[in-house]
């Protein structure tokens, strides 16, 4: 009998240094520990290599196809028809496809490819959705969403109808859909009509962290980026965009320092559109704020350990990555009350500030990062319940049993 696989299908785009990417790690790293499966990892429209590229490590397999050099660097449309139809042929030229076989997508554009594994394959197929499209389009406007589905002009629908149409085919051709949250739960089966008996929510999950630094070593990597030592050190690690609420953040942090909070810091960890923006905006006391620029997963522990608390004002959220890594580090965290961020409990495992109106109150979250500075006691009790909170829900194992056990009952 012929090893069970699943392949994993992701783009090698600025989605797999974000969530998407820390997802697929995630599975990757704990798959290693599976006998039963081998698990091959298709890296689509690779920017890093000329030719197919097939390695081996334990029962890992990477399989890198490279982006066409007839597209342009800077092409969105990465996965066209044509590419996607190559793919196809290219997976049959290298393994033979069955029933032992799952393929897992992860990303709306690469619709084609699943068509065609459902088409002449018997292999089973994962679909998860990790972004609400909905809500990327259009936020809480139901209205606009209607009025755009409803209408009937001449000519192409809106790329935000076609990508959602899309989307809907992906779920109709699989056999199983994830969701990480209960509003895209709800999104799947009552506005895509997907049945229910194919939707699962699966919350995300990281391995546990077990890095430490002693004292001496953090205050060498504050130094390393002009942080000094004694300074109180929160937190930001994620794309630096609107939705994100960075911008209320640094309006909060400027607010404590006006306040006479002299022994403060602010460290941003990533990149986006926002950023050029945010810098300029800060450059009277660039010397409390840093913005590392994007830092590569294998780093980015040491920023975790070396902050006092972590603050994540986002506006839209499905499931955080950044929320958990800072829940294994025992990193006290401030978030907003969205929906996302429902697992953790205000005053018991976080600090919440209110959303209202699509901004958050800044009143709230000054009045939050106030809290944490002056109550170590606090900080300590917070982390160490969001803590327990991670062991018990959130971990890695548990994300990958419930991702594909049944699928090879």
């Amino acid at each position: 009998m012929n090893k069970k696989r699943i392949f994993i299908i992701a783009q090698d785009d600025k989605t797999f240094k974000y969530g998407v990417g820390t997802y697929v790690k995630e599975i990757l790293e704990h798959g290693k520990n599976e006998t039963a499966f081998e698990i091959v990892l298709v890296l689509l429209a690779s920017l890093h290599k000329t030719v197919i590229v097939e390695k081996t490590n334990n029962n890992t397999k990477y399989f890198y196809i490279p982006k066409p050099v007839v597209y342009d660097n800077n092409q969105p449309d990465i996965l066209s028809y044509s590419y996607s139809k190559a793919l196809y042929v290219l997976l049959n030229d290298f393994f033979t496809i069955g029933e032992n076989d799952v393929f897992h997508f992860n990303d709306v554009t690469q619709y084609v490819l699943l068509n065609d594994i459902k088409a002449y394959t018997t292999a089973k197929i994962i679909y998860t959705i990790h972004v609400s499209l909905l809500k990327t389009f259009y936020g809480k406007n139901k209205v606009l969403q209607l009025q755009d589905f409803s209408r009937e002009e001449d000519g192409e629908d809106s790329i935000y109808k076609r990508s959602i149409n899309t989307e809907i085919q992906n779920c109709e051709l699989a056999d199983k859909v994830i969701c990480l949250s209960d509003d895209m739960l709800d999104d799947i089966v009552n506005t895509y009509k997907t049945s229910m008996d194919k939707v699962q929510k699966i919350n995300n999950g990281i391995s546990p962290q077990n890095l430490s630094y002693a004292k001496r070593e953090i205050d060498i990597l504050k130094r390393k980026i002009n942080i000094r030592p004694d300074d109180f050190l929160l937190l930001y690690v994620g794309r630096i965009e609107t939705n994100k609420g960075v911008q209320f953040l640094i309006e909060s942090f400027n607010t404590l320092l006006k306040k006479g909070y002299d022994r403060i810091h602010l460290l941003i960890v990533g990149d986006g559109m926002l950023k050029k923006k945010l810098e300029k905006d800060v450059c009277g006391f660039k010397d409390k704020i840093t913005f590392s620029g994007y830092v590569a997963p294998e780093d980015i522990y040491q920023y975790y350990s070396m902050a006092d608390a972590m603050v994540f004002p986002s506006l839209n959220e499905q499931s955080s990555y950044v929320m958990l890594e800072a829940m294994s580090f025992k990193l006290p965290l401030i978030v907003t009350n969205i929906t996302a961020f429902n697992i953790l409990e205000d005053n018991w495992s976080c600090l919440k500030a209110r959303v209202t109106n699509n901004a958050v109150d800044l009143e709230e979250l000054t009045s939050k990062m106030e809290v944490f500075i002056g109550d170590r006691t606090l900080r300590n009790r917070i982390a160490e319940r969001a803590y327990s909170l991670f062991l018990e829900k959130y971990t890695a194992k548990k994300m990958f049993d419930q991702t594909y056990s049944d699928l090879f009952e």
